[in-house]
This record gives structure tokens, C-alpha cells and sequence, in this order.
């Protein structure tokens, strides 16, 4: 039951992540070419979109070490399992670090954007991490296309 809450919310939230992710990259890239003054609002924006990214990656973190019956089981009971298959490799490996590895990129920007002074720099950070968040979890999620693929939503 606790693994199909998680499943939900896991897929759920994704949504409202990519939302502010596309918002953050637009507003960033409109911001920096159009030289426009950085104000709280864009902060608010960009420190919800991180959150947001790591609510995500902390459901994902639940679901990978606690609550997945698959990573679970290769985990505690089957590392060698980790090649075995496509799949079990995307779930077990590939997606949680990419994904893991796209929060630390964000925080990162977040990081850096906050130091810089001039606002057309500051856009220009948040835009640059935020493209590199968004092509390594555009890159790294499981597509209904995919061979290992999951629906877009779960009800």
C-alpha cells in the first residue's frame, strides 16, 4: 500500500516539477536576453522550482530504498541483479543517479545564481543549470516509448 502511494505521488509530482522547470528555463532565458531586473518574484520562482525538485528526488528516494518491491530486492538481496536486464538497470541505476545527480546540478545553479549581482548574470546562471537539469531528466525518464517504459499517469 505504501508502495503505491509513493508510486502515485512519484508520478504525480513530476508534473508541477516540469511545469516550473519550463517556466524557470523560459523566464530565465527572457530575463538574461532581454536584460530585465531580477526581482523576488523570480527568486520565489526559482527557489520553488528547486524545492519542488527535491521533494521529487526525496519521493524517488523512498520509493528506490524503502518502498520498491524490484530496487528493494536487488539491493539488499542481488546486486548482481543490477545488469540483468535493461529494466532493472534504468530503475536500479541509471534514473535514480541521473536524477540525483540533476538535483545536486540544480542546487548548484541555485548556489551560484544567488552570488552573482548583476541580474543579467544571474538569469544567465539559472538558465544555463536549468538547460542541464532539463536535458539530463528529460534524458533519463522512463517514456511510455521506451522498451522499460512506464505511463505518463498513474491513477
Amino acid at each position: 500500500m505504501f508502495y503505491q502511494i509513493t508510486l502515485f505521488l512519484h508520478s504525480w509530482l513530476r508534473w508541477p516539477v516540469m511545469l516550473l522547470l519550463l517556466a524557470t528555463l523560459f523566464i530565465s532565458l527572457y530575463g538574461w536576453l532581454a536584460k530585465r531586473p531580477f526581482s523576488d518574484k523570480h527568486g520565489k520562482l526559482f527557489a520553488f522550482y528547486s524545492g519542488m525538485l527535491g521533494i521529487q528526488g526525496i519521493t524517488g528516494l523512498v520509493l528506490f530504498f524503502v518502498t520498491s518491491p524490484i530496487t528493494t530486492y536487488i539491493l539488499y538481496h542481488n546486486m548482481k541483479g543490477i545488469t540483468a536486464d535493461p529494466g532493472i538497470t534504468f530503475f536500479t541505476l541509471r534514473h535514480p543517479l541521473s536524477m540525483f545527480i540533476a538535483v545536486i546540478i540544480c542546487n548548484t545553479g541555485k548556489k551560484r545564481a544567488g552570488k552573482m549581482l548583476l541580474p543579467a548574470v544571474k538569469f544567465r546562471t539559472w538558465f544555463i543549470f536549468t538547460l542541464i537539469v532539463f536535458l539530463v531528466v528529460m534524458a533519463n525518464i522512463p517514456w511510455p516509448s521506451m522498451e522499460f517504459g512506464r505511463p505518463l499517469f498513474r491513477f
